[in-house]
């Protein structure tokens, strides 16, 4: 019998709470990276950055405190830019 390991898909560290804490990456099922987002106690905060199964972007951004903030970049398969959204600045 051959034995087939299971890939990961997530990957990233938890507060004692047991919450996303720190880098988490999603790949896909061959192995390939596909995201990778920061946490802070199961917030998202700072840094996202989503590709397309090739390995080029599809978009990047930041958030704080869960929302999306600052200037979001939407990419083509060719990496060409598609958009550009202002989601402002953080609200303190």
């Amino acid at each position: 019998m051959v034995s087939r390991q299971k890939k990961i898909k997530y990957k990233g560290g938890q507060d004692k709470n047991k919450k996303r804490n720190g880098i988490w990456t999603f790949y896909s099922e061959n192995g390939t990276e596909l995201s990778i987002t920061y946490y802070e106690h199961g917030l998202k905060e700072g840094f996202s950055i989503v590709k397309y199964p090739t390995g080029v972007i599809h978009y990047r951004g930041e958030y704080h405190n869960d929302k999306t903030v600052g200037v979001w970049t939407t990419y083509d398969e060719k990496g060409n830019v598609i958009s550009e959204t202002d989601f402002g600045n953080p609200e303190e």
